[in-house]
């Protein structure tokens, strides 16, 4: 069974296409004047992914991540760090080029998604947006952000229609967002069947089809993130992965396991963060009803910043 796709906004092709040609071209000239003095002087910059970048620096000298060395986090933001400096050499001028590429695909990602609620002006502010307010704003290539890179991907597959074949692409994708970061992709995998359930009630469709998606969905998760950690999993054992990635995060990270991914204990402090997840969910509910279906406030309450990645996760 076929779901009628999420957007109303149907453009042809070479339109698409033409937005997405400028709009990668004026977020690649925005990220490198943040990144770069010039072509041969980029900036150094600070945060948390220069333990990636170090660990990738450790990986090219022939040590080996959780056997030779502690690493709380998967094992793939370093080892994409790590295959750069192979190819290109381990100079700052790598680290920044990463920075960039992972900022533009975020950028033409967000707008492939935006695009699917509003028309293509608004999308280009909500991407706009999302680009200087959010990604530019820390300029951090961390595993969050080639995480959430692949959830988008994932939700951007199933946007259209919920059939198996979808599903389990966007299993496979979420696998692949574990090894970056393997609570941002539970979390997310987690949503996906909470929705496909309620999205199964609401338009009563069958429960064999309803199991069927989820199964191809579930599947695909496990069987992806089981071949990429297989190779751990053989060389330094079950329990030491299950100590540098849940044990040690859990007891000396994470402020508590009841923050759910804010920042921070819950309280009255993010009573704002809260109230504006509520009101973009509501309006985008809300939105959906309208026949002309332009969802374009939905640009600055998705994109206005408020929350910043924990460091920790």
């Amino acid at each position: 069974m076929k779901e009628n796709s999420v957007g109303a906004f149907s453009r042809p092709h070479g339109d698409i296409a033409r937005w997405h040609i400028v709009l990668a071209f004026t977020s690649a000239i925005y990220l490198y004047l943040n990144l770069f003095s010039s072509l041969r002087f980029p900036f150094l910059l600070s945060g948390d992914q220069i333990y990636f970048w170090m660990g990738a620096q450790r990986i090219v000298g022939g040590q080996a991540i959780y056997r030779d060395f502690f690493q709380c986090t998967p094992p793939g933001t370093d080892l994409v760090y790590a295959a750069c400096f192979k190819v290109f050499g381990e100079t700052i001028w790598v680290t920044n080029a990463v920075a960039l590429v992972l900022g533009v695909l975020s950028a033409c990602l967000c707008f492939s998604l935006a695009r699917q609620l509003m028309k293509n002006a608004p999308a280009m502010l909500a991407t706009a947006l999302f680009l200087v307010l959010i990604y530019g704003k820390f300029l951090n290539a961390t595993h969050h952000w080639f995480a959430v890179l692949l959830i988008f991907l994932a939700v951007r597959v199933s946007m259209e229609r919920l059939s198996i074949g979808r599903m389990a692409w966007s299993g496979a994708l979420l696998g692949l967002a574990s090894f970056f970061n393997h609570v941002h992709a539970a979390a997310a995998l987690f949503a996906f069947v909470i929705y496909l359930l309620l999205s199964g009630v609401r338009k009563h469709e069958e429960r064999v089809h309803m199991a069927k998606s989820a199964a191809a969905l579930i599947l695909t998760f496990g069987a992806v993130a089981l071949c990429l950690y297989a190779h751990y999993l053989g060389t330094v054992g079950f329990e030491r992965l299950w100590f540098c990635l849940v044990q040690a995060v859990s007891r000396y990270a994470a402020e508590t396991p009841w923050s759910f991914g804010l920042p921070g204990r819950l309280g009255w402090r993010l009573s704002p963060d809260c109230c504006r997840i509520w009101l973009f969910t509501s309006f985008c509910h809300w939105s959906t009803r309208l026949p002309s279906g332009n969802a374009g406030a939905c640009a600055a309450t998705c994109s206005f910043p408020g929350t910043r990645p924990r460091s920790s996760v």
